[in-house]
């Protein structure tokens, strides 16, 4: 048994630029579970160029699995891939294809960003209209947009905050996040799911569920909740929103 991690050790993979998620899971961390790191190349996506972009979405599977196969002999119990864009390429059909892959790949079950909010969803919400906040440029809006669509949810608007490079992401502060949840709240939206993994989101999101008397849910908190439930660690925890307070 591990000495520090003997309730569960969980493997990150983390594009090299990724600055957010490794603090923020860390700070979500229980007792008895441990965070270990590898890292993904990062695909150049050129925000100059849109069509250039679109190609490049869903295009780094082979990337994740040199990361992963670097992960692998610390014998994590699970992995959580802490980059998002990618596996919202495709929809529905094409992320479940990637989490049988990548499973199999590493012999232990790989959660993936896209899921783990609809799981999160599911149980925070009984509605299905949704807005969406994104880091990305229009292109990959359109890919949220899609995978949540084709999940049978509703979305209103989406609002991509077109981050200019990838380190340039975690820079986005708690101001931004503000002025871009106002522009894509209303009535008719029963929650806000922050989508992109670099966005610092696990305490403000918590923060703007009560300002705005519903669900934000924030990537990274989803992501670690879903592992650390299934991983059945049912640890509950304040200041990250309900999922992991009431969840």
């Amino acid at each position: 048994m591990d000495i520090l991690g003997y309730r569960a050790k969980i493997g990150l993979l983390l594009p090299y630029t990724n600055t957010i998620v490794q603090p923020e899971c860390d700070s979500m961390r229980p007792m008895g579970v441990t965070n270990h790191t590898s890292r993904v190349e990062n695909i150049y996506r050129p925000v100059n160029d849109l069509l250039a972009y679109e190609k490049t979405i869903g295009q780094g599977e082979n990337l994740v699995e040199q990361a992963l196969a670097r992960l692998m002999p610390c014998k994590p119990d699970m992995v959580l891939l802490g980059h998002s864009l990618d596996a919202f390429y495709g929809g529905v059909e094409e992320e479940t294809r990637s989490i049988e892959r990548l499973t199999k790949y590493a012999g232990v079950e790989v959660v993936l960003p896209p899921s783990a909010l609809v799981a999160a969803l599911k149980v925070l919400i009984k509605g299905k209209r949704i807005s969406l906040l994104t880091p990305y440029m229009p292109p990959g809006d359109e890919a949220v947009k899609h995978y949540f669509e084709d999940a049978g949810f509703e979305v209103k608007h989406v609002h991509g905050m077109r981050a200019q490079s990838p380190t340039s992401i975690a820079e986005i502060t708690s101001a931004q996040l503000k002025d871009a949840i106002n522009l894509i709240d209303g009535p008719e939206v029963d929650a806000i799911v922050q989508c992109g993994t670099n966005t610092a989101t696990a305490t403000f999101a918590s923060q703007a569920s009560v300002m705005l008397g519903k669900p934000m849910i924030a990537c990274n908190v989803a992501c670690y909740w879903l592992t650390l439930r299934k991983l059945g660690i049912k640890d509950q925890m304040s200041g990250f929103g309900d999922l992991l307070e009431k969840h």
